[in-house]
């Protein structure tokens, strides 16, 4: 209802607009009486009209603009959630994206990958690498959940969510350990096969809302 003061406003300058230029009485009576009517609500629509003005300098267009930041806000961050499982992705090696390029492809090489190796040659483990775009992807479907729900439309808050609610981010990482026999890998469980089963899951999520 609160987006029909528009009609109010409409009805208040047309109001205006029949007592001032016609000679329309608001009650069929005695010519001064009916003065006094018009009077009194040619009073009242100036007053409306000036309230809808007034809500509509400082609430209504303020409000769109604000709006249109949060929707530039969000697509922005939803953009870096999808360049962080990019990366991810890209991070395992040896990996192309080429016509092999599906989720039994990439859960195979994934398992198969020593994530304490070095990422890039450098200090960081492939692990760590992992971890940290992980904790960013987190924090991003946290804030946008937390503090821009309102203002998600229902592809992107079904995007969001199914994120945040992913074997990915509700569990914690534990990776082979290369260096244990293969005759002792069983006695320490780990969940490399089903993190990088959901992080391919999500990655086809981040391409079907690409299409979408």
């Amino acid at each position: 209802m609160k987006h029909l003061w528009w009609i109010g406003a409409l009805g208040s300058s047309v109001l205006i607009f029949i007592i001032r230029f016609t000679n329309w009485r608001f009650i069929p009576c005695d010519s001064n009486m009916a003065d006094k009517y018009n009077y009194t609500l040619e009073t009242l629509s100036f007053s409306y009209l000036a309230g809808a003005i007034f809500y509509l300098l400082n609430d209504y267009i303020p409000q769109i603009r604000r709006h249109k930041e949060y929707a530039n806000y969000i697509t922005r961050q939803i953009k870096s959630i999808k360049e962080n499982i990019r990366l991810i992705v890209e991070s395992i090696e040896p990996f192309k994206m080429d016509k092999k390029f599906n989720k039994n492809h990439f859960c195979s090489v994934f398992k198969k990958t020593d994530l304490s190796s070095s990422f890039m040659g450098g200090p960081t483990t492939k692990e760590e690498y992992i971890n940290k775009k992980k904790k960013s992807i987190e924090a991003t479907c946290e804030q946008l959940l937390g503090n821009y729900g309102n203002y998600l439309n229902d592809r992107d808050l079904e995007f969001v969510n199914s994120i945040e609610n992913s074997y990915f981010i509700q569990n914690k990482l534990n990776s082979i350990d290369f260096n244990i026999s293969k005759d002792l890998l069983s006695s320490y469980p780990n969940n490399q096969e089903e993190f990088g089963d959901s992080i391919f899951e999500i990655f086809e999520w981040s391409k079907q809302h690409n299409d979408s």
